[in-house]
């Protein structure tokens, strides 16, 4: 598409063409998925990812064409209502969600038992009950803010396609909050194409129902309220996402005005407000977060960087690394308070930059942990957004499982690295891509 020129309905048309096309790949991906055909899966979910970069080019190329923010709505809309009511099969997340909803509504505390608790016998049922991970040894992990949110939904439905419903309500959220942001910096509000269609959010949200789509609206509302200077609200905003999921924290340099003081007070506050109804059962309110890290691998050096280091032959300790880690982050936060934020979309390149870099260096296994990124990349010049599009999806083949306990040469390699490799690889040859495109000729030799 490059070097070619259509008309505004051409334009229209086609981004119609790759919106269906895309409907159609998710309703094949579907079946695959019912199936646990994920290496199909992942084939669809491929296609459908190059659609939506089709659909980003139309939109980044020129001046947007009339109606085509509502035609990236409906679309939006058509293949988020084309996995509403289809069982979660990637993830089984949301049956935990459903669970801890229905305690706090039972009046128990959600972090007081874990779900095999005889005194949460008459709660069990055949539909959610036996699919909770981690039921016989977990209390559960989720913040505060979190909590509050299974609570809700669960007064308006006990149900997991009721949850999914409710969760596309942060979704609206984020994707108004984005286009609001766009426009205030004077970009295409079309822009949020490169949210809306893509095949990861739409997977893990309406797909798999991850209670991350609450934490990115929230995010985005802190973006929005920072553009209009009012810190208070900032710091709300911030809490309520680090109470939803912790890393938003990160967040927190990028989002800081130099001097100020209401902002931290918000946040603090939001923070600390947001733990006193469940401080009866003590320390145990952070739940199952101190086992699930042992679990995970995070504090044994379960991160792409270390073992790739490792597996190169440079034994360096975890703690080392993350040693290291803390450096890089502590530098980027002091160079998004003393410098990038003075500039007119300062805070926002703190804040992907600060995104992308704590998301790198912790390297989650899991592909929903990279969705929070996604809403970064609608502010982008068309040349950077190929490799960090490619970065944020390509997180969907974390989902290839069949890495495990596989050999590459005579040398048995961690299958974290495996699945980080082959995530990454696309994006640096993305990279690859566009510094090839972009080099001057050089002129003959005389």
């Amino acid at each position: 598409m490059r070097g070619l020129s259509f008309p505004p309905w051409a334009r229209n048309l086609l981004l119609v063409a790759f919106g269906l096309g895309s409907c159609a790949l998710l309703l094949s991906a579907r079946v695959a998925v019912r199936q646990v055909q994920i290496d199909a899966f992942l084939w669809l979910a491929g296609a459908q990812a190059v659609l939506c970069w089709g659909g980003a080019l139309l939109i980044w190329k020129g001046p947007p064409a009339r109606g085509a923010f509502w035609i990236v709505l409906g679309l939006a809309a058509v293949l988020r209502l084309g996995l509403l009511f289809e069982t979660p099969i990637l993830s089984d997340d949301i049956y935990r969600y459903v669970w801890d909803g229905r305690v706090q509504s039972a009046g128990i505390n959600p972090y007081r038992y874990i779900p095999v608790d005889p005194a949460l016998a008459g709660l069990r049922d055949d539909a959610i009950f036996p699919r909770i991970n981690r039921r016989t040894y977990a209390p559960t992990i989720y913040p505060p803010m979190a909590q509050m949110i299974f609570w809700a939904i669960h007064q308006a439905s006990g149900s997991v396609a009721g949850f999914k419903a409710s969760l596309l309500l942060f979704e609206a959220i984020t994707i108004g909050g984005l286009a609001c942001l766009l426009t205030r910096f004077g970009l295409p509000r079309e822009r949020v194409l490169i949210y809306a269609w893509n095949p990861l959010v739409l997977w893990e949200f309406s797909g798999s129902g991850h209670i991350d789509a609450a934490m990115i609206a929230f995010v985005m509302l802190a973006l929005v309220a920072r553009k209009a200077e009012r810190n208070t609200l900032t710091g709300v905003l911030l809490g309520a996402a680090v109470l939803t999921k912790f890393f938003p924290l990160a967040l927190f340099p990028a989002l800081y005005r130099r001097w100020d003081w209401k902002m931290p007070i918000a946040l603090v506050g939001t923070i600390a407000a947001g733990y006193l109804p469940y401080l009866s059962v003590g320390p145990k309110v952070f739940g199952f977060l101190s086992t699930y890290a042992d679990e995970e691998g995070i504090r044994s050096g379960r991160y792409f960087p270390l073992q790739l280091a490792r597996f190169l032959g440079a034994e360096i300790p975890t703690g080392i690394y993350l040693g290291l880690v803390v450096l890089v982050l502590g530098a980027l936060a002091s160079l998004a308070v003393w410098r990038w934020n003075g500039n007119t979309r300062g805070f926002l390149f703190s804040a992907g930059t600060l995104a992308f870099a704590f998301t790198f260096c912790l390297s989650p296994q899991f592909p929903w942990y990279w969705c929070w990124t996604i809403p970064f990349l609608a502010f982008l010049a068309r040349p950077a957004l190929l490799p960090a599009y490619v970065f944020t999806v390509a997180a969907l083949l974390h989902y290839g499982l069949w890495f495990r306990d596989r050999l590459w040469g005579s040398v048995r390699i961690h299958p974290h690295l495996a699945l980080s490799l082959v995530h990454l690889t696309p994006a640096v040859l993305a990279v690859l891509a566009v510094w090839l495109l972009r080099r001057k000729p050089t002129a003959p030799a005389p």
